[in-house]
């Protein structure tokens, strides 16, 4: 069977400084990344950014301009993940519990629940109940295992008076990604703030749309 890449799309937000929006991940708070997210079935990447844009940070498409979109770029999950994925795979597959519909995902998060104390941007504090099982895209047969994402950035202008909300996804029933955001240089970007699999990609990308190569 040809390795299956998971369809993937991230966004490169910029403000009127030029600077890039980076979001501090809610299972690993050390680590901070542009929003992303699968495409699901029957929708385009364009339709999946705009739809991510709003469930991850809030940010609805009347607030940004999309410039233009780079990619696709690809990254592998490193061997203990995918072996984690399989093991989901037969445990779902032998049970026949889950009735889902994409093909399975898993990021590089823990199996347990997590209770994060956070800390908001608008001052106020929040405890935030993160579902984070295995972030995966759903399957209908469990057939195609994802050995990676294969990813579109879309470079985008947002707008002064544009707003964010963290917890956007939560009515929708999704789990929170993000505690906090904030605005910084692009070339002030930390490869260090990534795990290592994920660190070549933003090399590109960063090289591509900013023509700067990020220091380790």
């Amino acid at each position: 069977m040809e390795a299956y890449y998971r369809p993937n799309v991230a966004g490169v937000l910029l403000n009127a400084k030029k600077q890039v929006f980076v979001a501090q991940r809610a299972d690993f708070p050390e680590s901070w990344q542009f929003p992303q997210g699968g495409v699901d079935k029957n929708e385009t990447n364009q339709t999946a950014f705009i739809r991510e844009m709003q469930e991850e940070i809030g940010l609805h498409i009347q607030d940004y301009q999309i410039i233009n979109q780079h990619g696709p770029y690809r990254y592998d999950f490193p061997p203990h993940i995918i072996e984690k994925f399989k093991s989901i795979k037969h445990k779902a597959t032998s049970r026949n519990t889950l009735k889902i519909s994409k093909p399975m995902v898993l990021d590089e998060i823990d199996s347990d629940e997590k209770i994060v104390e956070a800390q908001c941007r608008n001052s106020y504090s929040r405890t935030a109940k993160v579902l984070n099982p295995v972030n995966f895209a759903k399957s209908d047969n469990f057939e195609e295992v994802s050995i990676g994402q294969e990813q579109t950035y879309y470079l985008c202008q947002v707008n002064e008076s544009a707003t964010f909300d963290l917890e956007a996804g939560l009515a929708l029933g999704e789990k929170i990604e993000f505690l906090d955001y904030r605005w910084i240089e692009p070339q002030d970007f930390q490869l260090a703030w990534l795990p290592e699999f994920k660190q070549a990609t933003y090399q590109q990308v960063f090289q591509d749309i900013f023509n700067i190569s990020l220091q380790h």
